[in-house]
């Protein structure tokens, strides 16, 4: 496990920190929907990250917990729980090559993580909240905490229906030192 992080982090130490931040990164959060090619039932609206405290968390500070409200119109049937599975990713330049995106190795910690703190999400509009507590995963979040753009393509399964994936959320932004 050990030799599994240290070896993310080598892989990013090899980023060069030249490229301008995407998508209005530098000022504020972006979102949009990811997996683009599968049809989703949870259509996702607006996305507002908070701190603990419930105050606006930008630039995010993965080494807090961090609150996501989610707006959302559910156009399939009642979802009682929901399992995420997050990829991550950092923008960048390995080397000389161009600025783009870059797989970061999380070897299935940010897998299967029980979701929906306010389930059962009825057909229509609701406002999903999602909590992360990166703590757990202290040494990856270590190898982040040096700031620069990152995402996370958060995709959402039903809990009692794992094989269907209802949502997919890609959020971008930028990382606290």
């Amino acid at each position: 496990m050990l030799l599994r992080i240290l070896a993310a982090a080598l892989c990013l130490s090899l980023v060069q920190p030249r490229c301008s931040d995407p998508d209005g990164t530098e000022l504020k959060l972006f979102f949009s929907e990811c997996h683009k090619d599968k049809t989703h039932s949870l259509n996702i609206t607006n996305v507002v990250i908070l701190n603990e405290h419930g105050e606006d968390n930008y630039p995010i500070n993965m080494k807090k917990l961090m609150n996501l409200k989610v707006e959302s119109t559910n156009k399939g049937s009642t979802l009682n729980s929901i399992i995420a599975d997050i990829e991550l990713q950092y923008y960048g330049s390995i080397l000389w090559g161009a600025c783009g995106w870059h797989n970061v190795p999380t070897f299935g910690l940010l897998h299967g993580i029980k979701e929906c703190y306010n389930c059962p999400l009825k057909p229509g509009e609701n406002v999903l909240e999602l909590r992360y507590d990166f703590s757990p995963y202290a040494s990856l979040i270590r190898t982040l905490a040096g700031g620069g753009v990152y995402a996370m393509d958060i995709a959402l399964r039903d809990g009692e229906n794992t094989s269907n994936e209802v949502g997919c959320l890609r959020i971008e932004s930028k990382i606290s030192n």
